[in-house]
């Protein structure tokens, strides 16, 4: 009988899947041992010791065990630490939501410490569950988090100075239906970029647009940690994050399929 590793700690869930006909298969991230792949054995029993335990945006205390080779892990007990209500009832709040597990879900690292993407998650789930009206938009909450992955990540786009060469990037072009200023911008290029590297970006065959200023400073403002007050602005940082995202993940998340047929500089 092959040997058996015991852990524990805290998790958050991200995804579940029906195994059979009364168990579970959960993917969770915990702080210490990254994401794990968990069976709770009956966790849709009467009698479960799992009944309301595994619920998405709820912060849980788990022990489990996993195979000395990696594999499918036994869910041995848990119990729910912060227990979040408010984000399934409104349905921006759930959409915010339900786009930061599935992040989380495509980044996080088997086998590495992920705190600092728990951590972000965790911000993220218990701003969202704010009682009364939230601190700020939905999207803007979801933007920061956004924001902070993309600097965890090392993916953070340039939204003030050129992204090639390092220079002042003016936004000089044309406006769109009054949006202000708009500056050169290529996800392929880094980001915000200068008029010759924008040329020189194009004539190598990269995707350039363009996007308003005030766009960029929403998701600057987003980065350093303060969500966009205003719906518009909170809405325009989520885009340019999610799209960024999509781009350097190299997937289309299904909370991003919004954005998939505009078009995407």
């Amino acid at each position: 009988m092959s040997r058996r590793v015991r852990a524990s700690g805290r998790a958050l869930v991200l995804a579940r899947a029906p195994y059979g006909e009364s168990s579970l298969v959960v993917r969770v991230l915990t702080a210490e041992h990254g994401p794990q792949r968990l069976l709770a054995r009956g966790a849709h029993r009467a009698k479960s010791a799992f009944a309301w335990t595994l619920d998405l945006f709820d912060e849980l205390e788990l022990r489990w065990s996993t195979p000395q080779h990696g594999g499918l892990g036994n869910l041995e007990a848990g119990t729910v630490r912060i227990r979040r209500r408010r984000i399934p009832a409104d349905l921006e709040r759930y959409r915010a939501a339900l786009c930061g597990l599935e992040l989380a879900d495509l980044v996080a690292r088997p086998g590495e410490d992920e705190g600092a993407l728990f951590a972000g998650l965790g911000a993220l789930l218990q701003a969202l569950d704010a009682e009364g009206p939230l601190p700020a938009p939905a999207e803007g909450l979801l933007a920061t988090f956004e924001a902070r992955l993309l600097a965890d990540l090392g993916l953070m786009p340039a939204l003030e100075g050129c992204a090639v060469c390092g220079g002042t990037a003016p936004a000089d072009q044309p406006s769109e239906r009054g949006s202000g200023p708009r500056a050169p911008f290529s996800s392929g290029a880094g980001g915000r970029l200068c008029r010759s590297c924008a040329l020189d970006a194009r004539n190598a065959g990269r995707r350039v647009g363009t996007l308003a200023e005030r766009d960029l400073l929403a998701l600057q403002q987003a980065g350093s940690g303060q969500p966009p007050a205003d719906a518009d602005r909170a809405h325009k940082a989520h885009e340019i994050a999610a799209r960024f995202l999509d781009y350097h993940l190299d997937t289309l998340p299904r909370t991003h399929q919004r954005f998939a047929s505009a078009p995407r500089p």
